[in-house]
């Protein structure tokens, strides 16, 4: 038999890295700790005041897990995404890091889309499509950095069309 999940909404009240452990406060007024299981591979650690959604298995009854950020939530200065068209991508984070802890961006710094890759220079932040995939140049790169695995460029998006 499948368990059921309950699901409502907390306001983060704390956040703690270290111990991988998020305080919430249910609509009601409880409080609950949220253990961190399951990382998805674009997950962000929430921001105390924020509003996310979570889950409780109904056989456990104990178990609470984060979810999804509430994006009508009026603390943030987040673009609407009723601004975006159809396969457009928010990036929600402050701070984006590879999985290896390289910093590819942070605040205040954005992409720099220069299309097809061609033998140049490039900046740090820019992004080209070469070989079917999206790549962003960690550092300055020369025009004989190609972009590829162990080079100044890291793979962003596989399996875009050309």
């Amino acid at each position: 038999m499948r368990a059921q999940l309950q699901k409502t909404w907390v306001t983060i009240t704390g956040v703690h890295t270290s111990t991988r452990q998020i305080e919430g406060e249910l609509r009601a007024g409880g409080k609950i700790i949220l253990g961190l299981n399951e990382i998805s591979p674009t997950f962000r650690w929430p921001i105390q005041g924020e509003v996310w959604s979570v889950t409780r298995d109904a056989m456990d009854g104990v178990t609470w897990r984060l979810c999804d950020r509430v994006h009508y939530n009026a603390i943030t200065d987040e673009e609407p995404i009723e601004t975006f068209d159809p396969g457009q991508m928010r990036l929600d984070a402050e701070e984006v890091f590879d999985r290896r802890g390289r910093r590819l961006l942070h605040r205040g710094q954005g992409l720099d889309w220069q299309g097809a890759w061609a033998a140049q220079a490039y900046e740090a932040g820019a992004v080209v499509r070469h070989t079917n995939a999206l790549w962003i140049a960690l550092n300055d790169a020369s025009s004989t950095d190609v972009p590829g695995i162990g080079s100044q460029w890291d793979l962003m998006l596989q399996g875009v069309a050309p």
